[in-house]
């Protein structure tokens, strides 16, 4: 299928705007679940600024041929109530709502009825937040037989029917190791490929220790690699590392078109520690008096 077929094929997906580097195993694994028809709801885990979005529609942008009946995301980054996810998926799929006696639960579930075989992709993304309203998902799913379900959360949903994928950081050299060369990692890559948008007489060879240094301390997570890379107009990459050791509070920037959660390292820390309860919070307060906490 090519790349403009595949493109219609997406529905409320925005484009993206900049190249798509490694996960090449993420890929083929990823995509070898979504063949599997035993596995209908897969969601993809990990932190805030990993890369599960960027991942997800990647997945969706390679495996139309999976779905020919269409491939709908739902972003759910601005929901704040369990009780906005159904409007919010229904939105996204053509289903609309009509003034009749039927609440608008019923009616939506009517119209998975009757599309039930349909081979359907529904991409849910960043559901963290909605975790009391997942049963819906789970409804979705018994209610139709070919439907699957795609879902990026920072926690697993802990739903019977969920398959999960942890996703980690780009590739990135290990401290001390050289027996490959840089660009073979994609942790560097990427790093590069941001840092020629900024400086376009950008040249890995002047520094490689210092782009070394920075992939891996911040461990190969695509979004610290890009607000690392947005201070190489004033500092060189190993002044960058350097100041990374020292605080993190580094990994920021004011670019207009990035979500506020993630125009820094400390607002993705904050956001993820909204998510956690009275309880978890006391534990890691409680962990955090120890050396090395």
């Amino acid at each position: 299928m090519g790349k403009t077929r595949a493109f219609q094929n997406m529905h409320n997906a925005a484009p993206a705007l900049t190249p798509f580097l490694g996960r090449s195993q993420d890929m083929e694994e990823i995509g070898a679940l979504l063949a599997d028809p035993s596995c209908r709801l897969l969601t993809l885990t990990g932190p805030g600024g990993i890369g599960k979005t960027r991942l997800a529609m990647e997945i969706a942008s390679h495996h139309q041929a999976f779905f020919p009946d269409g491939i709908f995301w739902v972003s759910l980054t601005q929901l704040s109530r369990s009780d906005d996810l159904l409007p919010a998926i229904a939105k996204a799929t053509p289903f609309c709502f009509q003034q009749e006696s039927r609440s608008p639960r019923e009616q939506f579930f009517a119209y998975l009825q009757e599309k039930h075989a349909q081979q359907v992709l529904l991409v849910l993304d960043n559901v963290e937040h909605l975790l009391e309203g997942v049963d819906l998902i789970a409804d979705m799913l018994a209610a139709t037989t070919s439907w699957k379900i795609l879902a990026t959360s920072r926690e697993v949903l802990n739903l019977q029917e969920e398959w999960g994928r942890p996703i980690t950081g780009l590739t990135y050299p290990a401290a001390h190791a050289e027996e490959r060369a840089a660009e073979e990692y994609s942790a560097v890559q990427l790093f590069v490929e941001r840092a020629r948008r900024l400086r376009r007489d950008f040249v890995l060879s002047e520094d490689e220790q210092g782009v070394r240094d920075i992939c891996r301390l911040v461990e190969g997570m695509p979004l610290a690699l890009e607000l690392a890379a947005g201070w190489l107009r004033t500092l060189r990459p190993t002044d960058i590392a350097q100041e990374i050791q020292r605080n993190l509070d580094l990994l920021a920037t004011r670019a207009h078109n990035l979500p506020e959660r993630h125009r820094s390292m400390r607002s993705v820390f904050a956001s993820s520690w909204q998510l956690l309860s009275e309880t978890d919070r006391e534990v890691f307060q409680k962990l955090s008096v120890f050396r090395g906490g």
